[in-house]
């Protein structure tokens, strides 16, 4: 009787454990493509850096992309999305060597970043055609 008990238990943890996850599951935003314009201006500074960027967000909020900054070579950017509050999180080339915090509403991001010590304002906006 012992071991009945402890298979209904474990059976009913198993189900209370899995169910938090197939709600979640279901909930998602729809896939989008961004073909963006992109400025890197430091906090306290003069002049900006300009790229422009392209980036893939799945439904459930992943981030994976290519910025090219002009004049230089394509860098990967990974990243993700909260949809609840539109946070944003992108990682520059490989081990994120350029980590970019910020939001994203109606396609345009805004963020920050901290290069040697010094803050720099990210924006990328909807490339236009």
């Amino acid at each position: 009787m012992l071991t009945l008990r402890n298979l209904a238990l474990a059976v009913a943890l198993s189900l209370a454990a899995t169910a938090p996850a197939a709600a979640v599951q279901g909930v998602g935003v729809p896939a989008q493509h961004l073909q963006l314009t992109t400025t890197l201006t430091q906090q306290y500074g003069v002049g900006e850096y300009d790229g422009t960027m392209d980036l893939t967000i799945s439904s459930d909020g992943i981030v994976n992309g290519y910025y090219r900054p002009n004049g230089e070579r394509i860098v990967t950017v990974t990243g993700g999305v909260d949809s609840s509050n539109g946070n944003i999180w992108l990682d520059f080339g490989f081990k994120g060597r350029l980590h970019v915090s910020g939001t994203l509403q109606n396609g345009t991001i805004a963020g920050a970043t901290l290069i040697k010590g010094n803050v720099y304002e990210f924006k990328a906006q909807p490339a236009t055609p």
